[in-house]
């Protein structure tokens, strides 16, 4: 199972993912944010990701050509974003937009900046967006 919440820090989403990205879960994501006809500067934290398998590291290839940058929290992710070459956030302001998504409280919704609306579920994954401010 894949946990997403989505939120936002002034004019960036941050996206925080946990648990398995892959296969068809990986793919659902990367099809709902292809929705968006323009992607904001965005943050992926990958602190909670325990497995990446193959289709997952293509699409987090694919947030790395978006523009994406990338948290690593623990030595797992950390070993993933390194061996794809992915662009990490500076440490300080990693952890000041880890710490405002995790105080945010949850919203039933959230949109980006590019005013795509991000459903509370796609298939069986569950997404937990937070609100912005």
């Amino acid at each position: 199972m894949l946990m997403i919440e989505l939120g936002a820090v002034g004019s960036t989403m941050t996206m925080r993912l946990g648990g398995r990205f892959i296969g068809t879960i990986a793919e659902n994501l990367r099809l709902v944010l292809s929705m968006c006809p323009n992607v904001p500067e965005f943050v992926v934290n990958l602190s909670e990701v325990i497995v990446v398998d193959a289709t997952g590291e293509d699409v987090l290839l694919w947030l790395g050509e978006l523009g994406g940058k990338f948290v690593a929290g623990n030595s797992y992710t950390a070993g993933v974003c390194k061996r794809l070459k992915l662009p990490l956030v500076k440490t300080q302001q990693s952890k000041l937009k880890v710490l405002a998504v995790r105080k945010k409280p949850r919203a039933k919704s959230a949109s980006c900046t590019a005013g795509c609306q991000f459903p509370g579920s796609i298939g069986k994954e569950t997404l937990r967006p937070t609100s912005s401010t």
